[in-house]
C-alpha cells in the first residue's frame, strides 16, 4: 500500500509533463544547408543556441513568404521547467533533522539551476540555498530546520519554495511544500516583550459568542488591524468558518487548550490531549499551527504545564501585562479606559471573545493611535524585538 501511495503521484506527474511536453525540437537549429554540397539537413545544439526551437517545415515557410531557401528561421524557447511536488517527509517534525522533498522536474533544455527558500508562518525568509543542479526526472533535497547559524527552526509551520531556471533564462517559482516543527523546546513565559518599540500586541481569548467573535474580526479588517486570536479547540470546532476567516485576515493564532479546563487541575496525560487536538484541529480547518504559541486557561500554569507546553513545541507561554477583566462584562468605555490607562511599549493585553469587548474596541484602536502605538500580532512583536 505504501509503495502504491509513492507511485501514484509519481505516475501522474509523468502524465502531466507528457501533456504539456512541447512538440517539435527544442534547444535546436534545424534547416537546409547554405551548402548546395551539403549531404542534407544541419542540426546544430549546444550552448550557442540554447533556448531556440523549430517553427516547423522551414523550406514551406520560405517558399511562401518568397525568402530564399536557405533562410532558417526559430522561435525561442520560453517554456519554464515544469515541476511537480511529490512528498514531504516528514510532515512533522518531532525533533531536530532534515526534512526530506521529493519532486518531479523536467525540461528539454537539459539540467536546470535551481535554490530554495525556507519561510516561516508569517512570511519571513529563515533559510535559504543556492548553486543546486537539478537534472531532469525525479529528484529530493534535503533542507534542514536550522537557521544560517545551526540553531534549530522555532516551533511552528514552514514552507518551502524553488527557483528554477534552465539553460534558456526561463523562470518558474514552485509552489510551497509545507512540514511543521513540534520539537520538543524549553517553555519560558512572556508578560510583554521589552525592545519592541511602541507596539502593543491586542489578543482574544476564549469564543463563547461568535457574535463578538464575527463583530472583532470586522473591525480589525476595516482598520488594517492584526491581532492574536486564542480561541479553545470547542469554539473553533463549532464555529470553523470564523476560524478560517482568523487566519484569512493575517491574524496570529494560538492554542488556549480544548476545554479551557485548568490545566493546573489536569494529569500530564490530559493536558497533552488538549494541546494535542487543539493543534491537530487548527491543521485540519484552517491549514495552520498555533504553535509555538501557548497560553493556559486563567494564566495558570505549573511544572507540568510547562513541561508538557514545551513537549509539543509551545516554547513561548503567552500570560500579559494588561487586563481591563472584561471577562466580567464591565461597560465597553470602561474596557477602553482600563486599556488605554495601562498599556506600555511591548504589551500584550488580554481581553476576550465578548460583546462589551467588540464594542469597546474601537475607541481602544483609536486611543492607540492617539497614543503613538502601533497594535501588532504577537509574532510581529517579537520580531520587532529582534527575536525570530
Amino acid at each position: 500500500m505504501k509503495k502504491l501511495l509513492v507511485i501514484v503521484p509519481v505516475v501522474l506527474a509523468l502524465l502531466v509533463f507528457a501533456a504539456l511536453w512541447p512538440r517539435g525540437g527544442v534547444h535546436s537549429l534545424v534547416g537546409e544547408s547554405p551548402d548546395a554540397t551539403a549531404a542534407g539537413p544541419v542540426t546544430t545544439a549546444g550552448p550557442a543556441t540554447a533556448g531556440l526551437a523549430t517553427t516547423g517545415d522551414a523550406a514551406a515557410a520560405d517558399a511562401a513568404a518568397g525568402r530564399p531557401d536557405d533562410t532558417l528561421r526559430v522561435r525561442p524557447d520560453t517554456r519554464p521547467p515544469l515541476f511537480a511536488w511529490l512528498s514531504v517527509s516528514p510532515e512533522v517534525l518531532h525533533r531536530t533533522g532534515p526534512v526530506r522533498l521529493t519532486f518531479a522536474v523536467a525540461d528539454l533544455t537539459g539540467p536546470v539551476r535551481a535554490s530554495y527558500r525556507v519561510f516561516d508562518e508569517w512570511g519571513t525568509c529563515v533559510a535559504q540555498r543556492g548553486g543546486i543542479t537539478l537534472a531532469p526526472g525525479l529528484r529530493s533535497l534535503r533542507v534542514r530546520a536550522t537557521y544560517a547559524g545551526g540553531r534549530p527552526f522555532l516551533p511552528g509551520l514552514y514552507r518551502v519554495r524553488l527557483r528554477l531556471v534552465d539553460a534558456a533564462g526561463n523562470a518558474s517559482i514552485t509552489t510551497a511544500a509545507i512540514f511543521r516543527d513540534y520539537r520538543t523546546a524549553r517553555a519560558r513565559v512572556w508578560r510583554n516583550v521589552p525592545g519592541s518599540g511602541r507596539r502593543v500586541a491586542l489578543t482574544f481569548d476564549d469564543g463563547y459568542d461568535p457574535g463578538a467573535w464575527a463583530s472583532i474580526l470586522s473591525t480589525l479588517r476595516r482598520r488594517g488591524v492584526r491581532a492574536t486570536f486564542f480561541v479553545n479547540g470547542r469554539h473553533v470546532a463549532g464555529h470553523p468558518d470564523l476560524a478560517r476567516r482568523t487566519v484569512a485576515g493575517g491574524n496570529a493564532i494560538g492554542s488556549h487548550t480544548w476545554t479551557h479546563t485548568l490545566t493546573i487541575r489536569q494529569t500530564r496525560a490530559e493536558i497533552f490531549a488538549e494541546l494535542r487536538d487543539d493543534t491537530a484541529l487548527w491543521w485540519r480547518v484552517a491549514g495552520v499551527t498555533p504553535a509555538p504559541y501557548f497560553r493556559p486557561p486563567g494564566g495558570r500554569r505549573d511544572g507540568k504545564t510547562m513541561a508538557v507546553a514545551g513537549s509539543l513545541g509551545f516554547s513561548r507561554l503567552l500570560l500579559w501585562d494588561v487586563d481591563p477583566g472584561d471577562w466580567a462584562h464591565p461597560a465597553p468605555r470602561a474596557i477602553a479606559r482600563s486599556v488605554l490607562a495601562r498599556v506600555r511599549p511591548g504589551s500584550i493585553v488580554l481581553l476576550h471573545l465578548t460583546p462589551e469587548t467588540a464594542r469597546a474596541l474601537p475607541a481602544i484602536l483609536a486611543g492607540l493611535r492617539a497614543r503613538g502605538y502601533a497594535p501588532v500580532t504577537v509574532p510581529a512583536l517579537f520580531r520587532a524585538a529582534g527575536y525570530r
